[in-house]
C-alpha cells in the first residue's frame, strides 16, 4: 500500500514542474504499477466476491457490516454511508 502513496506524492510533486516532467512522471509510475501488477501472486485479489457479498447486505446498521468476514469499523461505515446516501 506504501508504494501506492509514493506514486501519488511522486504525480503530485512532478504535476507542478512543468509538462515534460509531468508526462515523464506519467511514465515512470505507468512502468511502476505495470510491475506491480506482472509480480503480485496469483491468489491477490480473489477474494473480491466477499467484499461484493457483505455490499449486499450491508446497511447503516452495525450488525450488517461484517456478515461474511470482518472488516474494520471505518471501512464497513464508509462501505455502508456510501451505499445508503450515494448510491440510494
Amino acid at each position: 500500500m506504501l508504494i501506492y502513496f509514493v506514486l501519488l506524492f511522486f504525480l503530485y510533486f512532478f504535476a507542478n514542474q512543468g509538462k515534460k516532467a509531468c508526462k515523464n512522471a506519467y511514465v515512470v509510475a505507468f512502468f511502476v504499477l505495470l510491475c506491480i501488477g506482472i509480480f503480485r501472486g496469483e491468489n491477490v485479489g480473489t477474494d473480491n466476491g466477499i467484499y461484493y457479498d457483505n455490499y449486499k447486505v450491508t446497511t447503516m446498521n452495525p450488525i450488517t457490516w461484517s456478515a461474511f468476514t470482518e472488516f474494520e469499523p471505518g471501512f464497513a461505515w464508509f462501505m455502508a454511508f456510501v451505499k445508503t446516501h450515494i448510491y440510494n
